[in-house]
């Protein structure tokens, strides 16, 4: 389920990725190098899967939502969850994500870091914010 939402959440949202992968692939990798990482949590809309997001120790890795749940409070949800218990948390976002990073200042991230993209598997630009709760 994860695989799926991965793909068609960066399909639809990361058109200038390339998108090479099959769910098959993309499922490997999940429970391989990300799942097994962190706590899980998974949203659900009119009783399907819609999206998941992973935290791991004060990072954010991953938050997916399926195109089709986009803007109905699903990604609000998840990170509520992602946030609750904790008084920092950080996560990567590519910098041509302007969906995401908007997402993400709107609810108080503060954007810290740029880099190249050298450091991550697709090479692109991307952001390092951060969220610290109030007083820390």
């Amino acid at each position: 389920m994860t695989a799926r939402i991965f793909r068609q959440a960066r399909i639809a949202g990361l058109p200038f990725l390339s998108h090479p992968y099959s769910e098959a692939n993309i499922a490997e990798y999940l429970q391989k190098e990300i799942l097994p990482t962190g706590v899980t949590t998974v949203a659900i809309l009119d009783d399907r899967t819609v999206g998941y997001c992973v935290v791991a120790g004060d990072w954010l890795e991953q938050l997916y939502i399926m195109p089709e749940a986009w803007s109905k409070g699903v990604g609000t949800a998840l990170l509520d969850q992602a946030l609750a218990g904790n008084d920092y948390i950080q996560l990567w976002v590519f910098q041509k994500n302007l969906r995401a990073r908007k997402f993400y200042e709107r609810r108080g991230f503060v954007m810290v870091e740029l880099t190249h993209g050298a450091n991550n598997m697709e090479h692109e630009p991307d952001a390092r914010y951060e969220l610290r709760a109030a007083g820390n």
